[in-house]
């Protein structure tokens, strides 16, 4: 159906799509086609020139044609492109709206038109047209703004070289023209025009169409330092200064490396601003201040670019300029300053053998000061995120900078502030939090041998913090405390106590016991190996108890506080008093599961922390000298839950594999001391696998498999696990695939077939299952999912490797069967994998795939024969590959690595043949 498009019923369609309430899809569908009409330009020419429709159908025509004109343009014979050119500036020119997206769809119609036709200098004739026109300056100057991005655009896509030079000399000469334009249009009385002007002038440099000799001696250049020297300019006409030396600075960095002379210029210019910015600094103008010191770090970048070249900082001026920055701005502005520091410490690190290294040192040392008074934390406000956020920033900067500092001596400051600082008060705490959150930066640095013996005047006093500071006071403390461990004698039992009982005292939220656990564990561990002293651990142990009491775990906490409570149990000596401590936390969590399932809960998540703590108890190898592992009562009060859990949260893939991640960890721990768990463990698994076709399953048989396979009395539970699964593995599933057509089912199906079949052959090969994986296998050897192809040959090759080796023995009752079973679906097997070789043509799957026409043709060599004639006549009729581009180099990989010098007589012609059929 052609639909007829008039100018009344496409104002009603513009229109309607944005009416609240209107039918959108209606009117979508009816415009659909509309730029591709034949009535499009006369009804665009009739809208654009005539102002009495409304804006909003004025922007979408323009967007239209900015539409028509990048992607189309090339459908507008040659002959009519000026006059198109002609007409945007018409609309341009004539429209009364002052509607900067309208200005900006238009303009960049204008220049798309200019870049397709190839003629740059079409600009000059557009500025003719517009400055015959005061009124239409500011249109003119939002044209001039977007003309080179769309330049630069074009130059950013894979052109010619040549049309690259031509497109970049076109727009030098260009630039000429625009600079000295800009310059004669700027009015000192009219400061929104003198900011498009600005504008406008960035945009040239920042594409870098401007040379920067051009810009460096323009008349625009002089008003832009006027302003900038002019302490009394507006904010706004302040900052559009200041970005468009920003831009002077880009410019800068990418020509310095070419030594363009004209850099000097800049630099003298730049640095100029010193003066004009400690006014602003003295007068208190905060915008003003912030202005430049974004331009101070661009151009810190800057000299950063040069010290990379020539080794040695060749301008300090800039530093003096950031370290002014530093006294007056806020926190998050400081923060930005903080990369430039730290790409600082990274280069100097790098030449530090220059003559500057002395120097490099002095400043660092100040920026460290500097830094350190404002990192303090606001009593009103402790949680400020402001102000953590440039905590977070400046421990990496101080790593940075630590290799060029003075460790030593900053401590020592830090340590004498400890001792002098006033501890009475919240105030008085507020400070040494700040001094000990920097000393905890450097901590593991420090070389001083005699730095203990001032800090433990200070400890003993650290240790008295009052229970009414902040929450993040105490954190800071208890992470210090935690730290300074290695110089401290913890053989001092009272000592050792008392740091301990401080950090328990102060585990008051889930973020102080997380770094509090952490504080504790690394004590512990520190006093056990370096000073072999005996420990008491149902401290720490009443404290995991008492806080789990208080809910003040969080999953991650949980996780943490559990890894480093037992990782403390692995170092200790072992004991009958550590094995009912293990108990002890995992039947807590035991309970706590209980609880969950007895209150139906549907959130998942509770489960979460209780299965983390159980995983980790079972992932360390804890007490592996005992006969009777404490962990195996655990694990079978665990079985019923876990299989009401599985099938509770049966959607819950997450859930699921976290229960047979515990289950992997327990097997693998537990091992063969626990023989009696497999049986329990498969009959819960069972019916899982009956209401479920979750692959952790299978990986969990898998493991299991590992280490009870090879006792027989057990491999029959195996077997029926499998025949199980693959039941449960032909049920279609909502996107009507069964679950054996996954790739990644397939790869942990056929890892443990070939598990049971290396472990218990026979049984597996002899059950009633065996038959229909060994189809199965047959018909995924054209998988193309790599690591499930691997699976599926490493089976078939373990099942032929089996049949050779067994043929004579008498034990094998089915071994006639089976050879009969195998010689009926030789035939098939060998045409799937040579035909998925040369339509596959990866390198590794074929790889794969060769392996077992290897094997095929040593067992039965007669058979096998047979077999490629079979595949030689299907291939002859089959037009899977006629299409299919083999190389030389692939053939005769394939042809060496199945055929031996003494097979070339039997096969040679028969391969031959087939491989000139898939030429």
């Amino acid at each position: 159906m052609v639909v007829q498009y008039t100018i009344e019923n496409v104002i009603k369609a513009i229109q309607g799509l944005y009416q609240p309430n209107s039918d959108r899809k209606e009117y979508e569908n009816y415009l659909i086609g509309f730029p591709d009409s034949c009535e499009f330009w006369s009804i665009l020419d009739k809208i654009l020139s005539v102002s009495d429709h409304g804006e909003t159908v004025s922007v979408y025509m323009a967007q239209a044609l900015k539409n028509k004109c990048f992607y189309k343009y090339n459908q507008v014979p040659s002959t009519e492109q000026l006059v198109l050119m002609e007409k945007i500036v018409h609309y341009y020119v004539g429209t009364k709206f002052n509607n900067k997206p309208l200005y900006n769809q238009l303009a960049s119609s204008l220049a798309y038109c200019i870049m397709q036709s190839k003629e740059l200098m079409s600009v000059r004739w557009v500025v003719d047209k517009f400055t015959d026109l005061p009124e239409n300056r500011k249109k003119l100057l939002t044209f001039l703004r977007i003309f080179p991005n769309t330049v630069e655009m074009t130059m950013a896509k894979p052109i010619g070289r040549k049309r690259r030079k031509e497109l970049k000399d076109d727009m030098i000469q260009c630039s000429s023209i625009v600079v000295e334009f800009l310059g004669t249009m700027y009015d000192v009385h009219d400061e929104k025009l003198g900011i498009e002007c600005i504008d406008a002038f960035s945009s040239w440099i920042v594409d870098g169409a401007v040379e920067l000799k051009v810009a460096v001696s323009c008349k625009l250049t002089e008003i832009i330092l006027t302003i900038l020297n002019n302490v009394y300019s507006t904010p706004i006409l302040h900052e559009v200064a200041v970005n468009c030396m920003m831009s002077y600075v880009e410019l800068f960095r990418r020509l310095y490396i070419y030594k363009v002379p004209e850099t000097i210029d800049i630099t003298n210019h730049l640095y100029n601003l010193y003066t004009p910015f400690t006014r602003c600094v003295q007068l208190e103008y905060i915008d003003k201040c912030t202005s430049f010191s974004f331009l101070f770090i661009e151009m810190g970048e800057m000299v950063l670019d040069m010290y990379e070249v020539e080794q040695k900082i060749v301008d300090t001026k800039i530093f003096e300029l950031l370290f002014s920055c530093c006294d007056f701005l806020e926190v998050e502005l400081i923060r930005r300053t903080l990369p430039f520091w730290s790409r600082f410490c990274q280069i100097a690190f790098t030449h530090t053998k220059t003559e500057n290294s002395e120097m490099i040192k002095s400043y660092l040392n100040r920026l460290l000061e500097k830094l350190y008074s404002h990192a303090e934390i606001d009593i009103e406000n402790p949680r400020d995120n402001d102000l953590e956020d440039f905590r977070f920033d400046l421990r990496d900067l101080v790593i940075d900078m630590i290799p060029l500092i003075d460790v030593n001596s900053f401590s020592a400051t830090l340590v004498n502030n400890l001792k002098n600082a006033n501890y009475d008060g919240v105030t008085g705490w507020e400070k040494v939090e700040h001094v000990i959150y920097f000393l905890s930066m450097i901590i593991f640095e420090i070389k001083d041998e005699t730095f203990h013996e001032h800090l433990k005047p200070v400890v003993h006093t650290l240790l008295k913090i009052p229970q009414t500071t902040h929450e993040l006071m105490r954190e800071t403390v208890i992470i210090f405390l935690g730290k300074i461990g290695k110089f401290l004698d913890l053989t001092e039992e009272e000592l050792f106590q008392n740091v301990v009982n401080c950090i328990i005292l102060n585990l008051v939220d889930r973020d102080s016991v997380d770094w509090g656990s952490n504080s504790l564990c690394r004590l512990y561990k520190l006093r056990y190996k370096y000073f072999k002293c005996n420990l008491n651990y149902m401290p720490i142990l009443q404290v995991y108890i008492e806080l789990d009491k208080k809910n003040l775990h969080s999953y991650n906490s949980h996780d943490n506080f559990s890894e480093r409570l037992f990782s403390i149990f692995t170092t200790l000596t072992l004991d009958e008093e550590i094995s009912k401590a293990i108990k002890l936390i995992c039947t807590m969590h035991l309970e706590k599961i209980q609880i969950i399932l007895t209150n139906q809960s549907k959130n998942a998540t509770l489960y979460y922390p209780h299965l983390c703590v159980l995983t980790t108890a079972f992932s360390k190898s804890i007490l592996k000298n005992y006969n009777q592992h404490p962990l195996l009562e655990i694990l079978f009060q665990f079985f019923p839950q876990s299989s009401q859990i599985i099938v509770n949260n049966l959607n819950d893939d997450y859930l699921i594999e976290k229960v047979c991640r515990l289950f992997k960890n327990a097997v693998r721990l537990l091992k063969l001391e626990c023989s009696e768990l497999l049986n329990p463990l498969v009959r819960e698994i069972l019916p899982l696998y009956k209401s479920s076709k979750h692959s952790s399953f299978i990986y969990l048989a898998s493991i299991l498999v590992d280490v009870y396979g090879e006792n027989t009395s057990l491999i029959n539970g195996f077997v029926h696990v499998l025949q199980t699964f693959w039941t449960n593995m032909q049920e279609v599933d909502e996107e009507g695939k069964s679950f054996k057509q996954y790739g990644e089912t397939i790869e942990d199906f056929f890892r443990l077939c070939y598990k049971i079949s290396t472990k218990q052959p026979l049984i597996f090969i002899e059950s009633n299952i065996f038959p229909e994986i060994l189809n199965y296998a047959v018909e995924n050897i054209s998988n193309t999912y790599r690591h499930s192809l691997e699976a599926v040959v490493t089976f078939l090759n373990e099942f032929i490797r089996f049949l050779r080796k067994n043929e004579q023995t008498p034990k094998f009752e089915k071994i006639e069967y089976f050879k009969q079973s195998f010689l009926n679906i030789g035939g098939s097997l060998t045409y799937t994998i040579i035909k998925s070789i040369f339509t596959d043509r990866d390198t590794m799957t074929t790889s794969y795939r060769i392996e077992p026409i290897y094997h095929l043709k040593y067992y039965n060599k007669l058979a096998f024969e047979s077999w490629l004639m079979e595949t030689l006549e299907n291939l002859r009729n089959t037009s899977v590959i006629d299409d299919t581009i083999i190389d030389n180099q692939f053939l005769q990989s394939f042809y060496n690595s199945v055929l031996t010098t003494t097979d070339l007589p039997k096969f040679e012609s028969i391969f031959l043949e087939m491989l000139n059929i898939m030429r």
